[in-house]
C-alpha cells in the first residue's frame, strides 16, 4: 500500500532525527569524553535561552516549620532570578550529626507538584536515612501557577508561550535547579560536596539535564524518564521536556554519559510508555556506558528495571536510597535499602502561602511572558526613517532567517500533478526531498489576470481556504487561488497529537524543535518553494492570504521573499505582549526566539514598502482584540509605512469583510 502524505511526513522527521546522530563515534578516552561533554554543555547553554549575567542573592525565607519524628519540614522561598522566588520544602534530619549529604528531589508532572504525596514520600524517606531533601515547585507549577491555590499544567500552550521571548521552560527549570544547589550549599547543615538529584517522569528528565550540566551532583537517579531523543519523535512529551535543537548536537545517552565519572542509576518501569520503557532506556545507556568506561568508572552506572507502570513507588525509592547511600555516604554496596516508616502530610499543610494570599515575589509564567515580551517589543519599536529602513530591515531579516532555521539554499522544488477532483485539482508539492505537501488550485472566473495567483494558508486545511468567502470573492474578481496545506494541519494533521491544552499540532511542533527546524520555518519554506514551482507554469505575480496562524506564515514569507506583491491575514494573533494565558491557538505560533526580530506587528511590517492587510486580529486567549488594542499594537508599523510614504498600503481593520479583502488584494495583482 502506498504511504499516505501523513505517513511520509512522519517518517521524514524520524529519518531526519536518525541521520543527525547515527554516525557519532563513542568516546575512547577520558580526554575525548571530557571534550565531548564540554561541547554539549556549551550547546545546551545556548539552547536554554537567556540566563542572568550574574546570580541574584538567594535571600531565603523560612515561612513555617513542621516538626516530625526524626526530621522537620521547612516551608521556604528563595530567589532564583531577580524578582523570581521559588516555593520549596526542605526536609531536614533531626537525628545524626550535620553537615548531611543532600538530595534535590525534582517533582515532575505530578498534580500536586512539590506537595504531591509521591514527592513527599521520597523526601521523608531520605530525611529519615540522614539526607537533607529539598524539593521546589518547578517554574509554573504548584504554588507558582497562574491562579492562586490551583494546580496548573505548565507543559502545554502556556509553557510554549515562553519560546518566542527566548526563555524556554526547559531552561527556566534547569536554572532554577542550579540555584537550588546554590541554596543547599548555602546551608550550614548541608555538606555541599555530597549532593544528589532524583526525580521521575519530567522530574527524571530534569535530573538528567542538571546532573549532566552541573558537576556538583555526585549521584543522579532519573526514574521513568530515560529514553532517546529520537524516540521522542514517536510520542507526545511536555514542553519542559523538549531541549531546543537537542538532536543537532547530542542524544540523551550523551547526557547520561556526561554524568561520568560521578554515579548514575537509571530506574525504568517494565510497563512504562515505550519511549521511557526498558528497551529504549537500554539504548540510551548503551550510548552512555563508553563515557563511564573512558573514565574507568564502569561500576558507577547501573540500570534497574522494576515491574511497574509509570511511577516512583516504594521499590524504586528503595533502589534510589541504596545508590545514594553508597555514593553520598559511603554506606553499603548500592543494593536497595529498606524504606523507613513514612507518613505524608496533607498537601495543604505544606503550602508556603494560604490562598487567597500569595506574595508578589512569586512570578507566574503569564506575568513573565508579559514583562519580557513588552521589553522586547519596546526595544524593537525604534524610530524609523526612510534612509534607515533598509539597514534596520536587513538586520531583522538576518535574525528571522536564523530563528526560523531557513536553509541558505532551499534546493529544488517539484510540483507533482495529481488527479482532477472537482471543483479543483490536488497536486503535491515536494519542497524538500522526502516531503510531499498537498496543494490545490481553483481558477478565477476571468482570464485577465491568468499570470497572477493568491496563495492561501488555512490551519483548518486547504479545502477550508478554497471554500472561504474571501477565496470566492477573489475568483469572482478574476484572480486564481491556490491553497497550500500547512504541515501539521488539515490533511497533514498527525493522529493523536494533542496533549493537555494544546491544539493538534503539538507533536509536530516539538518534533520539529528536536531536529532544529521550527515548524513555522517549515511553513515559510514550503510557501516559498510553491512559488518556485509555479513560476515555470507561467505565474508571474503572487500575493498571499493566511488565516489565524497561517497569517503569521504569510507575513514572514512576504518579509523574506520579494516575489510576493502583498500579504494579508484574517484573524491573526495580535501580539505576544498582552499577558493572556493562551487558548484556542496552535502551538506552532510560539516559534522559539521569534521576538528577537520583533513582536507580531513588527514582523508583519518587515514586508514594507510592499502592502500588508490585517483583518480582525485576536488576543492569545482566543478573544477578539479591541480597536484600541489594535491601534496601539500597530503604531510602529504605521510609523514605518508613514516614513516610506506608503501609509495607504498598510490596511488594519478590526473586522473582516470578504469583499473588502478581495478588493484590496486584487489591486496588488493588477
Amino acid at each position: 500500500m502506498e504511504a499516505t502524505a501523513v505517513d511520509r511526513l512522519k517518517n521524514w522527521y524520524l529519518d531526519a532525527a536518525r541521520a543527525l546522530r547515527e554516525s557519532d563515534p563513542a568516546p575512547r578516552s577520558t580526554q575525548e569524553a571530557s571534550r565531548r561533554g564540554a561541547e554539549i554543555r556549551a550547546r545546551i547553554l545556548v539552547a536554554e535561552g537567556t540566563w542572568p549575567a550574574e546570580k541574584a542573592p538567594l535571600q531565603p525565607e523560612v515561612l513555617g516549620t513542621l516538626e516530625r519524628d526524626g526530621y522537620r519540614i521547612e516551608k521556604l522561598i528563595f530567589q532564583t532570578r531577580v524578582g523570581c522566588y521559588a516555593t520549596a520544602s526542605c526536609y531536614v534530619p533531626t537525628r545524626g550529626k550535620a553537615p548531611f549529604p543532600a538530595v534535590l528531589c525534582v517533582h515532575g508532572h505530578w498534580p500536586g507538584a512539590r506537595r504531591d504525596p509521591v514527592v513527599q514520600s521520597r523526601c521523608v524517606g531520605l530525611a529519615k536515612l540522614g539526607f537533607v531533601a529539598l524539593t521546589l515547585d518547578a517554574w509554573g507549577a504548584g504554588e507558582r501557577g497562574t491562579e492562586i491555590g490551583q494546580n496548573e499544567y505548565h507543559g502545554g500552550l502556556l509553557g510554549a508561550s515562553l519560546w518566542p521571548i527566548g526563555t524556554p521552560l526547559h531552561g527556566l527549570q534547569l536554572y532554577d535547579n542550579i540555584r537550588a544547589l546554590d541554596y543547599l550549599q548555602s546551608r550550614r547543615d548541608v555538606d555541599g560536596q555530597r549532593l544528589g538529584c532524583t526525580g521521575a517522569s519530567g522530574g527524571g528528565n530534569q535530573t538528567t539535564y542538571l546532573s549532566a550540566f552541573d558537576e556538583r551532583i555526585q549521584c543522579a537517579v532519573p526514574v521513568c524518564s530515560v529514553g532517546t531523543f529520537t524516540s521522542y519523535l514517536t510520542a507526545a512529551c511536555c514542553v519542559d521536556e523538549v531541549l531546543l535543537g537537542g538532536l543537532t548536537f547530542a542524544e540523551e545517552g550523551d547526557l547520561l554519559g556526561m554524568v561520568a565519572p560521578r554515579a548514575l542509576m537509571v530506574i525504568t518501569a517494565s510497563r512504562d510508555v515505550p519511549h521511557f520503557g526498558p528497551t529504549i532506556a537500554a539504548q540510551a545507556l548503551d550510548r552512555a556506558r563508553p563515557y563511564f568506561h573512558a573514565h574507568g568508572t564502569d561500576a558507577k552506572v547501573r540500570h534497574v528495571i522494576v515491574e511497574s507502570g509509570h511511577a516512583y513507588n516504594q521499590e524504586m525509592r528503595e533502589a534510589m536510597y541504596g545508590w545514594m547511600r553508597r555514593w553520598l555516604k559511603g554506606e553499603g554496596d548500592g543494593s536497595p535499602t529498606p524504606e523507613p516508616a513514612i507518613l505524608t502530610e496533607d498537601p495543604e499543610a505544606l503550602r508556603c502561602y494560604s490562598p487567597p494570599f500569595r506574595s508578589g515575589k512569586v512570578m507566574t509564567t503569564a506575568a513573565w511572558v508579559r514583562n519580557r515580551s513588552q521589553e522586547l517589543a519596546e526595544a524593537a519599536s525604534q524610530p524609523v526613517t526612510r534612509n534607515g529602513w533598509g539597514k534596520l530591515r536587513d538586520g531583522r531579516l538576518r535574525t528571522l532567517r536564523d530563528v526560523l532555521a531557513l536553509p541558505p539554499s532551499p534546493g529544488k522544488a517539484r510540483l507533482h500533478e495529481g488527479r482532477p477532483a472537482e471543483p479543483y485539482t490536488i497536486d503535491e508539492l515536494e519542497p524538500e526531498e522526502g516531503v510531499r505537501i498537498p496543494t490545490a488550485a481553483l481558477r478565477g472566473t476571468g482570464e485577465a489576470r491568468g499570470r497572477a495567483a493568491v496563495l492561501l494558508l488555512h490551519p483548518a486545511g486547504l479545502e477550508a481556504a478554497l471554500n472561504s468567502p474571501v477565496a470566492a470573492a477573489l475568483r469572482e474578481a478574476g484572480i486564481h487561488t491556490r491553497a497550500l496545506e500547512l504541515r501539521g494541519c488539515g490533511s497533514l494533521t498527525l493522529p493523536g497529537q494533542a496533549l493537555g491544552d494544546a491544539i493538534p499540532d503539538h507533536n509536530l511542533v516539538e518534533w520539529s524543535l528536536w531536529i532544529g527546524r521550527p515548524l513555522l520555518g517549515q511553513w515559510v519554506l514550503d510557501l516559498r518553494q510553491l512559488m518556485t514551482a509555479l513560476e515555470p507554469r507561467g505565474i508571474e505575480r503572487f500575493a498571499v492570504l493566511g488565516w489565524r496562524e497561517g497569517a503569521l506564515a504569510a507575513y514572514l514569507t512576504a518579509a523574506l521573499d520579494p516575489r510576493l506583491q502583498g500579504s494579508a491575514g484574517i484573524e491573526p494573533a495580535l501580539s505576544f505582549t498582552g499577558g493572556h494565558v493562551p487558548d484556542s491557538v496552535r502551538m506552532g505560533l510560539f516559534s522559539p526566539r521569534l521576538m528577537e526580530a520583533g513582536d507580531l506587528p513588527h514582523l508583519a511590517a518587515l514586508a514594507a514598502p510592499r502592502p500588508v492587510a490585517v483583518a480582525a486580529p485576536f488576543r492569545l486567549d482566543g478573544t477578539p482584540a479591541t480597536p484600541a488594542e489594535i491601534e496601539q499594537a500597530y503604531a510602529w508599523p504605521r510609523q514605518v509605512y508613514r516614513a516610506l510614504d506608503k501609509e495607504k498600503d498598510l490596511h488594519v481593520h478590526p473586522s473582516v469583510t470578504p469583499g473588502g479583502i478581495a478588493q484590496i488584494m486584487s489591486g496588488w495583482l493588477r
